[in-house]
């Protein structure tokens, strides 16, 4: 990359950070902790077709509430006024997600791909500061200097010199996520980046986050690394082309009125992020290693991803999903990666979803300053959830309804049918019935297979499959319910 370029880069996250009269985040007596992507000619992937507005969040993981959003953090704990845990995040901040091809200067990135910009943790308006005080045992906590590799107190209040007292207790600054999601709910972008690489033990500089360190995601153009992000399908969504949905079996599917074992299945998410040495940050301060966390690397700070698997007792049996309480799900299970199924059990006339979360997952459900300083809080409000299945009533049996034949002119029969909602057809079945018995004319693949979605189906047969026939049956497999109607 060019120098010019970069210095360019760095000039505008420093500026950005004089915008707006809101309240500067807690680390600009230095110039704060610039965030680079566009700078580097890394960026997100284009949104799949058929999503929506795209929204960006980023927050420091182990720090992070999207919940609560109102750039009140103070002294880079994430708590503010009255003990709140607001989050070392964006806050009000308007995040400077921009076009990858007008950001880097070329046509080279996909028409749609998206980068960070001008972004600083000493922005007007973010929730606390990156550098965060956690241990109050070391005589400088909140140091002006992400993760760095010597005995800060030694070296600025004695004037020892640096390579002679390496130390890792002052690593204690916690890798960055950055989420990207679309406004139909159905895909997301996600990213991980570890504080700046130092190149020797002295290294000073007050440090950096660059998602050009990404190592495990798509080839870049520009150059021979591994930093571009895709997006992902949002676990349990049943996307165009999908064979299966969120529900892969339903015990006792014929049986409305008793207690199911679900199955469910997901494809699993990745973390785009800093990996191996690279994305290793050991530290010694006690702190650290105590509270969850195995380092201050992105992958020593926990498993960045669980999927929740939520249920809700339907309400209107005429309308089970648009009659969903957006606040009335409860926790039947969470998974971890590798995990991509569980079975869980879900009573009669019940929905059920997959809410995935980003982030260090909460160690406590105290909310104070003593345990938020130390990332024990996690991160909140960074996720999505896939569309919900309901099984219930007559959806549990999934028998073809609406089933019509009708004859046209040339003598063929038109066959139309619907489903309710698909949980484990994987297909139908069409056959003749005459009085010589049952003649399949074929199958048709059912189209939402798992997704608790309704979905419409036509079969055409023509005069020779028909000779002496005069009633239609669709089976649905593998259950086997069926329906059958009058060639009219």
């Amino acid at each position: 990359m060019k120098r010019g370029f970069r210095a360019l880069a760095v000039l505008a996250a420093v500026a950005a950070m004089s915008a707006g009269p809101a309240a500067f985040a807690n680390c600009t007596d230095f110039g704060g902790f610039a965030i680079f992507q566009c700078a580097d000619r890394a960026y997100f992937e284009p949104a799949p077709a058929g999503s929506g507005a795209v929204s960006a969040v980023f927050w420091q993981i182990g720090y992070g509430n999207e919940k609560l959003n109102n750039a009140t953090g103070a002294a880079g704990t994430g708590i503010g006024g009255g003990g709140t845990f607001n989050g070392n995040d964006q806050g009000t901040w308007p995040i400077d997600l921009a076009d990858a091809r007008i950001a880097i200067g070329s046509n080279t990135p996909p028409a749609g791909s998206l980068c960070l910009r001008s972004n600083n943790w000493a922005n007007s308006g973010i929730d606390g500061c990156c550098d965060n005080p956690r241990d109050a045992a070391l005589p400088v906590t909140k140091d002006s200097i992400l993760n760095p590799l010597y005995n800060v107190n030694y070296v600025r209040n004695y004037s020892y010199d640096p390579n002679t007292h390496p130390s890792n207790d002052w690593i204690q600054d916690s890798p960055m996520g950055a989420l990207l999601r679309e406004s139909n709910g159905n895909y997301f972008a996600v990213a991980a980046q570890s504080t700046q690489v130092r190149t020797s033990i002295a290294d000073a500089r007050p440090g950096f986050y660059n998602f050009k360190g990404v190592d495990n995601g798509h080839l870049n153009p520009f150059s021979p690394v591994n930093n571009i992000v895709p997006w992902q399908k949002t676990p349990g969504y049943k996307a165009p082309g999908d064979v299966f949905g969120l529900v892969r079996n339903v015990s006792d599917a014929n049986m409305p009125n008793v207690t199911h074992n679900v199955t469910l299945g997901w494809d699993a998410v990745t973390i785009y992020q800093d990996t191996g040495v690279a994305g290793s940050r050991p530290s010694s301060n006690g702190t650290v290693t105590g509270a969850g966390f195995a380092g201050m690397g992105s992958e020593q700070v926990g498993p960045l991803v669980r999927y929740v698997a939520e249920t809700q007792a339907i309400v209107d049996a005429n309308n089970p999903i648009g009659s969903l309480n957006p606040n009335g799900w409860t926790a039947a299970g969470t998974f971890h990666n590798p995990a991509t199924s569980a079975v869980i059990a879900v009573g009669p006339d019940t929905c059920v979803r997959l809410h995935t979360y980003f982030g260090h997952e909460p160690d406590t459900t105290s909310q104070n300053t003593a345990t938020c300083r130390l990332g024990q809080c996690g991160d909140l409000g960074y996720d999505v959830t896939s569309p919900a299945s309901c099984i219930g009533g007559p959806l549990v049996s999934e028998t073809p309804i609406g089933l019509e034949a009708i004859r046209e002119r040339a003598g063929a029969v038109t066959i139309r049918w619907k489903a309710a909602a698909e949980l484990t057809t994987s297909s139908y079945r069409i056959e003749a019935v005459t009085k010589k018995g049952v003649t399949v004319l074929g199958t048709v693949p059912a189209t939402a297979t798992g997704s608790g979605a309704s979905a419409s189906y036509k079969f055409s047969a023509n005069v020779t499959q028909l000779k002496g026939t005069r009633t239609i049956q669709v089976v649905a497999l593998p259950s086997g319910a069926k329906q059958s109607a009058q060639i009219q």
